[in-house]
């Protein structure tokens, strides 16, 4: 059995600030995922000054690597859209990047890889987790057994950590299924621009286009579950029907 002092579960950006935020803690730290990196992640892949802000206040390395990524779009403006048609725009104060999800996150476990002494365990499931009077005892799909004095839950909504320690599952009370894709040779897109459009036919719902890396842009839908449900809305039929005939 491996001896740890934290067992962070979930490799994402949550967790991956963490291993980060423990680098000089002197603590031996374990982090897994149940994927391998890179990986995909529906998103629209915005993400605000805070992220910089973080990274930056754990080590000015850190924040330094962040900025020093050539991918994505700078973004200064947001512009929301109504059903009727009118428009709001807002400037966006400090750093605001658009960068997909597959690069943002692996840039920050690399960053845990190069900065760090975590142990990493990718394609690793908590299949099952013991809390006992002295710690936690992770058992993985393969029957490997980790045992922690603490463990992190960062492993999404439907977290196996917050089962394992409450007996109980969260209630997602509101819950946006999302569909993403990327196109190129979007006409019209400012690059330092987000467009958000809010439709008739996607009730409690919005339909995004972000400018993202190498001339592609994120375009997605997403749309509150229980709408979706009482109106009869198929979110791919919806979505196909925007981009084609939504002006």
């Amino acid at each position: 059995m491996q001896q740890f002092d934290v067992i962070i579960c979930g490799a994402g950006p949550a967790g991956s600030t963490c291993a980060l935020g423990l680098f000089d803690a002197g603590l031996n730290v374990a982090l897994l995922d149940k994927q391998s990196f890179p990986r995909e992640k529906i998103c629209g892949d915005a993400y605000g000054g805070y992220a910089y802000k973080i990274l930056n206040t754990i080590s000015t390395k850190f924040g330094a690597k962040l900025l020093a990524i050539n991918q994505g779009a700078i973004i200064k403006r947001a512009k929301f859209v109504s059903p009727k048609k009118h428009l709001v725009e807002i400037r966006l104060k400090g750093f605001f990047s658009s960068l997909p999800r597959t690069v943002f996150d692996n840039f920050l476990l690399q960053m845990v890889k190069e900065e760090t002494k975590t142990t990493i365990f990718e394609n690793t499931t908590a299949q099952k987790i013991e809390v006992q009077s002295d710690g936690v005892i992770v058992t993985t799909q393969d029957g490997t057994q980790l045992k922690a004095k603490m463990i992190i839950g960062s492993d999404g909504s439907h977290s196996n950590v917050q089962s394992a320690l409450t007996n109980a599952r969260e209630t997602l009370v509101e819950t946006y299924p999302g569909i993403r894709s990327y196109y190129k040779n979007v006409k019209g897109v400012e690059q330092d621009c987000l467009e958000i459009h809010f439709l008739p036919n996607i009730p409690k719902g919005y339909f995004w286009i972000f400018p993202s890396t190498d001339g592609l842009n994120n375009v997605g839908i997403a749309a509150n579950k229980k709408m979706l449900a009482k109106h009869h809305i198929n979110m791919r039929k919806e979505f196909h029907y925007l981009m084609n005939e939504e002006p």
